[in-house]
């Protein structure tokens, strides 16, 4: 509570306040008087009526009550509100600040990694970043974050290249995506979730790593899969790279066109870290002449032409941006010899907020 007082000049004269225009009356007093503030209405208006004019009354002014913020206090990020809880989202690195937890509310954090790039010529699709959801009561402190970036796109002479972490002070990384394959260069890359094979003698898929949660934070989620195997015959498509939430899709004999890549995970109404696809291997095992598709979550899809010739010819597609999802894969044709860049990673973090 909070008072405020009113000294008057006489004790010959009393003075008598009201509460706005209208109010009732609420203090009579010769000399002096007090009133309360109520918390839940700190700021009111008083009028005085005098049975005199020469009487004089001293009013001070009001100190509204502020309690303490029932909130946490923090800056860093594009922060938005919505639902009862505050983010603070991360597309590039920065800073968190957390200024005061006072409620001791527990933070979240969630944290993707930058896709893998996908691979050249019967090409595998791209690994998705590894995923990561860690919650602990932070103490007020800075902390540093860093968003994992997309892995390069591959060439007719390099696989897929591999996403770099996404972290959050010393406390969450996770790993990112590995490359997909491109033949004749290498297999799938391991990353957080692996690239997918190409063919023949670089069929193997890439495996998953998983990113690593340290004291006070504990991990909710720590997904991550690898990616899918190539075929053992020529002229076959490519497999899907892995996503966060189920492998790239191994690539079947015989085939022409490319796998899927493995799906990705929703969180808070988005889908993060799918696959990407794989290449059309070429025309030799017929119909259907399409590339893989990428995993929802943002994964690039396969690239992939239809006979006679190259006809129809539809480039691979790119990671989508702060999703951590991996690149689709390129046919090697003219027009379409690069892999899909992996998607940037993201960091999101959160807690409750009225």
């Amino acid at each position: 509570m909070s008072s405020i007082s009113a000294v008057i000049s006489s004790t010959k004269w009393a003075i008598r306040l009201k509460r706005g225009q209208s109010g009732p009356f609420v203090a009579i007093g010769p000399s002096s008087w007090s009133y309360a503030l109520p918390t839940s209405n700190p700021v009111d208006t008083f009028h005085a009526l005098f049975a005199k004019t020469p009487l004089v009354a001293q009013i001070p002014p009001l100190v509204p009550y502020i309690p303490p913020s029932p909130n946490v206090v923090a800056t860093g990020g594009t922060i938005t509100t919505t639902g009862g809880r505050r983010f603070h989202t991360f597309i590039s690195s920065g800073t968190f600040t957390l200024v005061s937890n006072a409620p001791l509310y527990t933070i979240e954090v969630f944290a993707i990694g930058g896709g893998g790039g996908g691979g050249v010529v019967s090409g595998g699709g791209g690994g998705a970043g590894n995923l990561i959801v860690a919650v602990a009561v932070l103490s007020a402190s800075t902390y540093p974050v860093s968003v994992g970036t997309g892995g390069a796109s591959g060439t007719l002479t390099t696989s897929g290249g591999d996403g770099t972490s996404s972290t959050f002070g010393s406390l969450v990384t996770a790993n990112g995506g590995g490359g997909g394959s491109t033949y004749s260069v290498s297999a799938g890359h391991a990353g957080g979730c692996g690239g997918g094979g190409s063919e023949l003698a670089y069929l193997a898929a890439g495996g998953a790593s998983l990113g690593t949660v340290n004291s006070p934070m504990t991990q909710s989620l720590n997904n991550a899969l690898p990616g899918g195997t190539g075929s053992n015959n020529g002229s076959s498509g490519g497999a899907g790279g892995g996503g966060t939430s189920a492998k790239g899709v191994n690539h079947p004999a015989s085939t022409s066109g490319g796998s899927n890549g493995g799906a990705g995970t929703l969180y808070y109404g988005t889908y993060y870290g799918g696959g990407g696809g794989g290449a059309l291997g070429g025309t030799y095992w017929g119909a259907p002449y399409t590339g893989g598709a990428g995993g929802v979550g943002g994964g690039g899809t396969g690239g992939s032409f239809s006979p006679p010739g190259v006809t129809n010819l539809i480039p691979a597609t790119g990671g989508t941006v702060s999703t951590g999802s991996g690149g689709g894969a390129a046919t090697g044709a003219v027009g379409d010899q690069t892999g899909g860049i992996g998607g940037s990673g993201i960091v999101i973090v959160s807690y409750p907020y009225s």
